[in-house]
Formats: C-alpha cells, structure tokens, sequence
C-alpha cells in the first residue's frame, strides 16, 4: 500500500508570536528541519533578488507556525488565521512548497517579498493517508 503524505507549511512574518491556548503535546523543536529549511533558504533567496534584508528566523514564531499547522491537520483544512502567513498543502518537499507561494495569485508572492518584514517563523505539520 502506498503512503501519500500531505504537507501543511506555514510561514507567519510577524514582530510577536500568537497563543494558541495552553500546553500542547508537541516539543519546541529548536531547530528547522531539512524541509522548513528548504522553504525559508528559497524564500530569503527570492528577497534577495530584490535587494530585500533576509528573514531573521524566530523561533517563537516557528513555534506559532508548527501550532497553526497541526490545527489545520488536525482539522483536515486549509485556512488563514487573523495574522499575515501563508499556507501551502500537497508538498513533500520544502522548495515546492516555496514554488507553490511564488506561482500564487492570491498574494502569497507579494507576501514573501514585503520588504517592511524582517523576523519570521516557519512550521510545518504533515499527515499519511493511505
């Protein structure tokens, strides 16, 4: 039986992390993994481009990032909350996922290259279906 994995990515450019409510099973993680790196490399790259200063990375917006997408898996949903982010599914693969935001019409491109932005967060949460 063959394993599909479906990838829920977050990235919120915020100068302070939202709550979403008390303790939660998942740990801190302190670092990104290969893919959330992936994602933010090929986002600070496209700012670059436009002479744009690169996303310093917060962990606590990271944090933020990897809650909001367990809560849309956990819900099977794809949805924007009252911050600015972007949310991606159906990649495996961090730089798709980036791809998926550079080819968007919805204002995911624009997003990434606001030069007013300089922290920010990635997390992302995936699901097997098989």
């Amino acid at each position: 039986m063959k394993k599909i994995l479906i990838l829920v990515a977050c990235l919120l450019f915020v100068s302070c992390a939202p709550v979403f409510g008390e303790e939660t099973e998942m740990q801190m993680q302190k670092t990104l993994d290969p893919e959330e790196q992936k994602c933010f490399d090929a986002i600070n790259k496209f700012r670059a481009k436009y002479r744009y200063e690169p996303i310093q990375l917060d962990e606590s917006i990271c944090e933020a990032c990897r809650l909001w997408s367990e809560k849309l898996r956990g819900e099977r949903r794809l949805y924007h909350g009252s911050t600015g982010e972007n949310c991606a599914r159906g990649n495996t693969d961090g730089y798709l996922t980036f791809r998926q935001w550079l080819k968007s019409t919805k204002g995911h491109r624009e997003f990434m290259k606001n030069r007013n932005m300089d922290t920010g967060g990635i997390g992302r949460s995936w699901l097997s279906l098989h």
